[in-house]
């Protein structure tokens, strides 16, 4: 794949992140490299059975996480974190988030794993005891994460954010790149 179909392929896949996140219907957790193939310009997604139902609360938190970060303040992000107990973490968070706000971001798993590690050792040392539904965005995330990274290419995070939150084709498995 050339440079240009491969930022069109992470974005709809970030796309596909977003509107799960922003839908109402349980999550397919696998986002994973394995679960996406080309062909014919049309990008393929075959994600399996794994699957979570968010709980409303937290679900509703994790929108506003988002909306805040992309469309908010800093006072935003700290309300919608604080809804979930997260409100410590405030500054990990932001620094995560921060790439996204200046323009493209390269994906690397590692800078992923460092993050949540870090969110998690910062919940512990305040004795914070974290959402049920945290652990398996967890591996959402992972999942992304091991997909654009392979992409290998700078990708417009808020802008993804932006088209994916509210929209998406009526058929989620198949894309046009």
């Amino acid at each position: 794949m050339v440079d240009d179909e491969r930022v069109r392929v992470g974005d709809s896949i970030l796309q596909v992140y977003f509107h799960q996140l922003f839908s109402d219907e349980p999550t397919l957790l696998n986002l994973g490299r394995r679960a996406w193939r080309l062909e014919q310009r049309e990008l393929q997604w075959t994600p399996g059975r794994g699957h979570k139902a968010w709980e409303d609360g937290f679900r509703v938190a994790i929108r506003r996480v988002y909306e805040s970060f992309y469309r908010g303040t800093e006072s935003d992000l700290r309300a919608a974190l604080r809804s979930i107990d997260l409100e410590p973490a405030t500054d990990l968070f932001i620094e995560h988030f921060g790439a996204g706000s200046a323009g493209p971001v390269r994906f690397a798993t590692t800078d992923f794993v460092k993050s949540f590690h870090r969110i998690f050792v910062r919940c512990r040392d305040e004795k914070i005891r974290l959402h049920s539904d945290f652990l398996p965005l967890g591996l959402y995330l992972a999942s992304l994460y091991e997909s654009l990274e392979a992409l290998d290419v700078a990708l417009d995070v808020r802008s993804a954010f932006e088209r994916g939150s509210v929209s998406m084709p009526k058929n989620e498995e198949s894309f046009a790149t």
